[in-house]
């Protein structure tokens, strides 16, 4: 078992696990994906605000979602602590999935954590400015850097790029949506109980 903090790890095996279940049903041919993805037009369902964030489009689209995953998770999670940390999440998903909706008018459903990822990933880079964070896993750039580049790369992509079949919109969503909460965080910090050992 990989070294993490305790919600990440939780996220990280929900979404192995439900990959694995809707790769088989898949398979069986029951509609999975046609019930949990999102839909912008057409098929759309509440559930799918929070459904679609555990789906993803490939084993590739889910290993880079879970290295970012558990590679900034930890650190965001141990500022916000465990309760705000699932809320932030998921809320970073919710407005990735909202921006997408807003701007693509289109029936093709979207699956992917990447919103909520990139919502994080705003966050860390807030919080860790200076910490090399490696693209591929092979350029290191400070998070300062790579971070603003990634988000800028997605902003112009999301206008000039939309055939592609990525979710700029989505990853500009989940990235202005940690700002926000991190903002919010700031003004309205947890109150967390000392523990005395």
């Amino acid at each position: 078992m990989f070294q993490s903090s305790q919600t990440v790890k939780q996220l990280f095996y929900a979404n192995i696990v439900i990959f694995i279940i809707g790769y088989l049903l898949e398979f069986l041919n029951i509609p999975f994906y046609q019930t949990f993805a999102l839909y912008p037009q057409g098929g759309f369902q509440y559930h799918q605000l929070i459904t679609h964030q555990f789906l993803h489009g490939g084993i590739i689209h889910i290993i880079f979602n879970m290295l970012a995953l558990v590679s900034i998770g930890p650190q965001v999670e141990d500022y916000l602590g465990r309760k705000r940390f699932i809320i932030f999440y998921l809320l970073c998903g919710l407005g990735a999935a909202f921006l997408h909706m807003f701007m693509i008018k289109s029936s093709v459903p979207m699956v992917g954590a990447s919103g909520a990822i990139y919502g994080l990933l705003l966050i860390f880079a807030i919080l860790n400015p200076d910490e090399k964070l490696y693209f591929f896993g092979i350029i290191g750039l400070r998070a300062k850097y790579l971070v603003s580049i990634l988000f800028a790369a997605e902003v112009l992509l999301g206008f000039f790029s939309q055939g592609d079949g990525i979710g700029h919109f989505a990853h500009i969503g989940g990235g202005l949506t940690g700002i926000l909460l991190y903002i919010v965080n700031k003004k309205f910090p947890e109150k967390r109980k000392r523990r005395w050992t």
